[in-house]
């Protein structure tokens, strides 16, 4: 029984902050999910050891170890349906100007589920695509169903390094950059995020995805930063606190109630395969991020990491 306990107290303490987080860590530590699991593919690469597993469900996830979570998952019978929470809000910034976005960054491909979804919807749409392993884009064509289009270019590169160089300009530039256990540092800074800046076009609008890891230190700190360099400032939190998904744009004022009537408004004509309206329903919007997590900030820069 002693031991039980010491084993429950671990699993809380590195849990979630979130209320619910711990006792969602409870069930994922007790519940077998691994073992209901179907590996289907693995591999290991100069960055990751990968695997692409099916679960009895019949849905796919792209699974960096060795931590488990799944970067990307996917329904081969819905094959243009969004299921992650943070890609369902990182649809939001398709809809804070009104006029349609054409020109996509994305930093970090996971399986090529929002490439997809916005190539579903806007085939007009110009789509660059960074990922540091060029395993990762062939893992996705394969078991993933991604195919890229003529106007897809596929960087095989550093997120910061391609965001120092670059000389192009994007209406949408999605951050959503893992290793196998936390964001990099290098594209967490205010180094990165105002050169980040320097790569929109005007009125252009970034999505960042920050996994709730369980550092609040983190994640009050990173968006501090942010706002320090962008003017306008959105910040959704996925139910439960799973993740916190700010998106920002240096010149495009950002409300919760224009996107909504946005996104109706587009829902109507492109027939998303998903009520993004009522996910966003769901998600909490942070208009006070000290008060929110209760924790003071620190400024993240190229010579202060957390």
């Amino acid at each position: 029984m002693r031991k039980f306990i010491i084993l429950l107290f671990i699993i809380i303490s590195n849990s979630s902050f979130a209320g619910d987080g711990v006792w969602q860590s409870i069930y994922n530590f007790f519940v077998p999910h691994q073992e209901q699991q179907k590996v289907l593919f693995k591999t290991e690469t100069k960055y990751f050891n990968i695997e692409v597993r099916e679960d009895s469900n019949k849905l796919r996830h792209l699974v960096f170890l060795p931590y488990h979570g799944s970067q990307s998952t996917w329904d081969p019978q819905q094959p243009d349906k969004i299921f992650s929470p943070s890609l369902k809000t990182l649809c939001a910034t398709l809809a804070v100007t009104p006029q349609l976005p054409k020109k996509y960054l994305f930093l970090g491909m996971g399986a090529g589920i929002m490439p997809r979804f916005i190539l579903r919807h806007f085939p007009e749409a110009e789509i660059d695509i960074v990922e540091l392993d060029p395993a990762v884009p062939k893992i996705a064509e394969k078991y993933f169903g991604y195919k890229p289009n003529d106007k897809t270019t596929i960087i095989t590169a550093d997120a910061r390094v391609y965001v120092n160089q670059c000389k192009k300009r994007y209406d949408v530039i999605i951050v959503d950059v893992y290793n196998a256990k936390a964001v990099p540092f290098a594209v967490t800074t205010q180094e990165f995020f105002s050169r980040l800046k320097e790569c929109l076009n005007p009125k252009g609008v970034v999505g960042v995805n920050l996994a709730n890891l369980g550092n609040k230190k983190f994640l009050v700190s990173e968006l501090f930063t942010i706002s320090q360099v962008f003017n306008h400032l959105l910040i959704y939190a996925c139910p439960d606190n799973s993740n916190f998904i700010p998106i920002f744009s240096a010149d495009s004022p950002i409300t919760a109630k224009a996107i909504n009537t946005r996104i109706i408004e587009m829902n109507k004509q492109y027939r998303f395969e998903f009520n993004l309206s009522a996910w966003l329903g769901e998600c909490t919007v942070i208009n006070d991020v000290n008060r929110y997590f209760d924790v003071k900030p620190v400024f993240i820069t190229d010579g202060f990491a957390l």
